[in-house]
């Protein structure tokens, strides 16, 4: 779903761009390949992982609250500010 919100998203391998991509068709010898690294170690991927989604749990959380309290009568909406 697209809230309209920032991805935040923290990728494992980097995503090629086209000139990448091209240039994998001609790599017949998998030369590529051989830059990739494993910087995370299982243990910190599944935090990072977690800790993704928690906080779009919690983006999604401030988006529906934001968006009820958009759809409330505007002396509401004063009176819950008041509240604050």
């Amino acid at each position: 779903m697209d809230f309209g919100l920032d991805a935040r998203r923290v990728y494992r391998i980097s995503r090629p761009s086209f000139l990448t991509g091209v240039a994998r068709i001609f790599d017949f010898g998998g030369f590529l390949n051989e830059h990739i690294e494993e910087t995370l170690s299982d243990a910190e991927a599944d935090y990072d992982a977690l800790l993704q989604d928690w906080t779009a749990v919690g983006d999604d959380i401030r988006y529906a609250i934001q968006q009820h309290d958009a759809s409330l009568p505007a002396e509401q909406r004063q009176l819950k500010s008041n509240l604050s």
